[in-house]
């Protein structure tokens, strides 16, 4: 290793080998060491600060945050608005995972009112991070529920919200995801991330022409279809647990590093 930094120019070397971006993570406790390697091992550095003070004073000059509502507590809600008031103000990826809304209503209200947070933000031209929701599909039809939906109305799909990545009907699901991006198409510039055996990612249109990403929607549809489908077809993603709580901090470093991609692509690389 000694022989190596002598023989490698430092200048030469990427600049996140010398100066790793770090991802604030107000991530749950069963995959907080996970979350933690899987940034090492992407060229970032994790710093897990979660109380209301410390997530806070991170969101100040963190490169991204993730906050995932795993192992739900009151002081992890209190961290997560704390630091939501900052990280939305800054040009930086934020990321969400709003595990088990479609369970638990803590969650569920706590994901809710964030979300109209940036809304209302985004109405006064003032949210300036890059939004990702990263969900599986109990927790899109969840979110599909709530805002998408007429109040009074009950679902009628035939879906079981199991708390599990994998589902069937995915053609139910992509007609769901189209649902999601007409009702936040102009109303918040977000990407969604959908992860499954089929992997869905789409933005709305706000969120594209934020980021320079708008394009003819038809050409677009015909080239690859929409939202953009990813087949993993991956049996042991099955057998594990945090596999998505992983995907957020990939999908943060990932942002972090390309920053001059469209948002959009790089989230569907990651």
């Amino acid at each position: 290793m000694g022989k190596f930094n002598q023989t490698v120019d430092p200048e030469a070397r990427p600049k996140t080998i010398l100066r790793p971006p770090i991802i604030h993570h107000i991530c749950n406790e069963v995959t907080i060491n996970d979350c933690a390697q899987v940034c090492h091992t992407v060229g970032t550095r994790p710093t897990m600060a979660v109380s209301s003070s410390e997530a806070a004073e991170a969101s100040q000059f963190v490169s991204a945050a993730v906050y995932n509502f795993g192992t739900f507590t009151k002081p992890r809600s209190i961290a997560i608005r704390s630091s939501v008031r900052i990280t939305a103000t800054r040009q930086i990826p934020v990321i969400v995972d709003p595990v088990g809304i479609h369970s638990y209503t803590s969650r569920r209200r706590l994901f809710v009112k964030s979300v109209r947070r940036w809304m209302r933000m985004f109405k006064r031209d003032q949210l300036r991070c890059t939004l990702v929701f990263r969900m599986n599909q109990s927790e899109l039809l969840a979110l599909n529920d709530v805002f998408c939906r007429p109040k009074g109305h009950h679902d009628a799909s035939g879906f079981e919200f199991s708390g599990v990545d994998a589902m069937s009907r995915d053609r139910c699901i992509k007609s769901i995801c189209n649902i999601v991006t007409d009702y936040f198409d102009d109303r918040l510039p977000v990407c969604f991330v959908i992860t499954g055996r089929l992997d869905y990612v789409f933005s709305t249109r706000a969120f594209r022409r934020l980021h320079g990403e708008e394009y003819d929607v038809q050409c677009e549809h015909d080239r690859q279809g929409f939202p953009m489908m990813n087949d993993r077809d991956c049996g042991m993603l099955a057998t594990i647990s945090g596999g998505g709580c992983m995907l957020d901090s990939v999908i943060a470093s990932y942002l972090v590093h390309c920053q001059d991609g469209r948002p959009t692509e790089v989230c569907f690389s990651a």
